[in-house]
């Protein structure tokens, strides 16, 4: 394709040519300029996720970025950034689509002890290996936009406690009218009181309340499937945790929160008939980082917690999930990156119908070596299978291989 080319000479003098060339050297005033500019092709031997009809194909992404970044001492920072991919599909022409990526952030901290931080990220995409809870998995130009920001406020007492409180907006909108019966508005409240017991851990008691709507499904003029008020989806998610945070200066550093979840539904029973399951689940949130160091590191996430369903015969899911990540830096310019994860989803199914588990799998790994500070290039593999125990939902099922490489420039 002559657009490859034509990106392929552009990092060749980009690579050989000034040598005043460097990372981070672009300032306007306090503002920091990062440009940016990438260029990824994979191939992957099952671009729709079908487990009868694989089609293989090479895909190319060029990905230009631009970030603005302000900072003052550690109180005060800002940034804002975008970035856009383009992706051509080889053979299948008619998939080709566009993302684009908006993200800002704001935070303030007083040297009195309260701090304040915002964030908000806003995505505009058709995606089909990125869709909310797997909805329509695969299939291509599904286009959508989410939107999702939020607030934190915390303050720390003269004693060892402190107070965080959380506020979160995220939203969901499809463009076809067949897709938005999951149309989502979600608002998500937390509260958290935590005790610092030792210099750099701390045990913390926490509420998370969700209060989850779907604004089509309130009149069945809106939807495709004829939900109405009386059996939309629409809910309050409530979960409790008590945990340790991990402050960032320690070695090990991130947080353990074990609770429980229950999800109080507006309606008693689905457009199908199905009954909304209420009974408190147990809820788990790990996230570790552990630098054994400064060559090595370790990644550590386990999630428990239940799901809105996209399926029209279940109302939610239970995700049981592990990921494990190793991070290497290896002789010179080079380092080195594994990851393995794996996920059961236990789906509640109507009456009659067979219980329904899907085991995902995970693995991959890249090698990536520094041309210079500022201009990197990586090969990757990764390997993704979906098994289901329900044979109406065996068309879900897929193996799928990717194999990638990739050459970043970040000015």
């Amino acid at each position: 394709m002559r657009y490859t080319v034509w990106i392929g000479c552009l990092f060749a003098v980009l690579a050989f040519g000034s040598p005043a060339w460097a990372q981070g050297n672009i300032y306007l005033g306090n503002v920091h300029l990062m440009p940016s500019l990438e260029y990824e092709i994979e191939h992957t031997d099952n671009i729709f996720l079908d487990h009868i009809n694989e089609e293989s194909d090479v895909l190319h992404t060029i990905t230009p970025g631009l970030q603005l970044e302000y900072q003052r001492g550690e109180e005060r920072y800002a940034s804002l950034s975008y970035q856009a991919d383009i992706v051509r599909y080889s053979d299948f022409g008619s998939n080709d689509y566009e993302e684009h990526r908006l993200e800002g952030e704001f935070q303030y901290a007083s040297p009195s002890g309260w701090y304040v931080r915002f964030e908000d990220r806003f995505v505009d995409t058709e995606d089909p290996y990125s869709t909310i809870d797997n909805f329509r998995l695969g299939v291509p130009r599904i286009k959508r936009w989410t939107n999702q920001g939020t607030l934190r406020l915390g303050y720390k007492l003269p004693s060892r406690f402190s107070v965080h409180a959380a506020y979160q907006s995220f939203i969901v909108q499809y463009d076809a009218f067949r897709d938005q019966w999951r149309d989502r508005r979600d608002q998500v409240y937390e509260g958290r009181v935590m005790y610092r017991f030792w210099p750099k851990t701390s045990v913390f008691v926490m509420y998370r309340l969700s209060d989850i709507n779907y604004p089509e499904q309130d009149d069945p003029a809106d939807n495709s499937l004829g939900i109405d008020s009386r059996t939309s989806q629409d809910n309050l998610y409530h979960q409790i945790f008590t945990g340790l945070y991990f402050s960032p200066a320690a070695k090990l550093k991130g947080e353990i929160k074990v609770g429980v979840g229950r999800k109080d539904y507006n309606n008693e029973r689905n457009w199908q008939d199905v009954a909304y399951d209420e009974a408190w689940e147990p809820s788990l949130e790990v996230e570790l980082n552990y630098l054994m160091s400064e060559k090595t590191e370790f990644d550590l996430t386990l999630l428990r917690s239940t799901y809105e369903s996209v399926d029209i015969d279940t109302s939610s899911y239970s995700r049981n999930a592990a990921y494990f990540t190793w991070h290497q830096k290896l002789i010179g310019s080079f380092s080195f990156q594994a990851d393995i994860g794996y996920a059961l989803e236990d789906y509640e199914t109507r009456a009659g119908l067979a219980d329904r588990d899907d085991d995902i799998y995970e693995l991959g790994g890249k090698i990536t070596y520094a041309i210079r500070d500022w201009l990197h290039t990586s090969l990757s593999y990764r390997y993704e299978e979906r098994d289901t125990s329900d044979e109406l939902f065996r068309n879900e099922d897929y193996v799928n291989n990717l194999f990638m490489w990739s050459i970043k420039a970040e000015l």
